[in-house]
């Protein structure tokens, strides 16, 4: 007669399998895992994971590279010249459509014009070679900015959160900075960035609060390898030990370098803000 064994005795047997496979998989593919112990999932969402690895795993070994136009089956589809302002959302839908059904996804992160990603599509995305995998669930996703940077919207973005993490006094701004160069230029000469994240951290301290009340972006000029953003902030600033507050409003800029593909801070003038 078969022993019937309790939820709590199969869940630890999943558990155990599921570790047993882990180590299949890092024995058998070189496949890292992240230790979970603190923030444990479900065993049984971690198996279906894992089986989905392996699944993946074993495809990759047996894969091709095929351009994406034959990945979705070489469809027929009008050429940029001859898509106008009035069919153009119709056709770029239609071409979306067939990139999903063959688990291909193309995003952008800033608005861009129909005409602009259609032709995108058809001319530059329809020839990137891809793993020949066809797993359900997975898809191979592309991102428009990855080839035609914003460097607008980049270089926007960048300062405003290097801003937002200087007035936000919970987190510390960590050495190796993304958001700033190695060297950073300054009055007194070119400065180490380790050394300019320890003066931004003692003006942190020097304050027991600090709030970005508004910031507001001027103008922004982009070079091919050098840009400046002028902006326009102002702040609220307790000092130390006291009840008396400081306001602070005025005008500073960042220049940027544009180094491994990302736009970085190599000069800092901000307000209130002594380096």
């Amino acid at each position: 007669m078969k022993k019937k064994i309790s939820l709590r005795e199969s869940m630890e047997q999943l558990k155990f399998e599921n570790e047993l496979e882990k180590i299949k998989l890092q024995l058998e593919h070189g496949a890292e895992f992240i230790d979970m112990t603190e923030n444990s999932i479900p065993a049984e969402i971690e198996s279906k994971f894992l089986k989905h690895v392996k699944q993946f795993e074993e495809s990759h070994k047996k894969c091709k590279r095929v351009q994406i136009y034959d990945l979705i089956g070489r469809p027929d589809f009008k050429r940029p010249g001859d898509v106008t302002e009035l069919n153009v959302a119709d056709e770029l839908g239609h071409i979306r459509e067939i990139l999903i059904d063959s688990h291909v996804v193309i995003d952008t992160i800033c608005d861009v014009d129909d005409l602009i990603l259609y032709q995108f599509i058809v001319e530059e995305l329809f020839f990137e070679e891809v793993d020949d995998i066809r797993i359900e669930g997975m898809f191979h996703w592309f991102i428009y900015e990855e080839f035609h940077p914003n460097h607008d919207y980049d270089i926007r973005n960048i300062c405003r959160e290097f801003v937002s993490s200087l007035f936000d006094k919970d987190p510390e701004i960590y050495s190796s900075n993304f958001y700033l160069a190695d060297e950073i230029f300054t009055l007194n000469g070119v400065v180490e960035q380790s050394e300019i994240i320890r003066k931004l951290n003692e003006f942190r301290e020097s304050y027991s609060d600090i709030k970005l009340v508004d910031y507001e972006v001027d103008s922004v000029k982009i070079g091919e390898e050098e840009s400046v953003l002028f902006f326009t902030l102002s702040n609220s600033l307790t000092i130390e030990g006291t009840d008396e507050v400081v306001n602070v409003r005025g005008s500073g800029s960042f220049e940027l370098v544009y180094e491994f593909d990302i736009w970085v801070i190599r000069r800092l003038s901000i307000p209130g803000v002594l380096i």
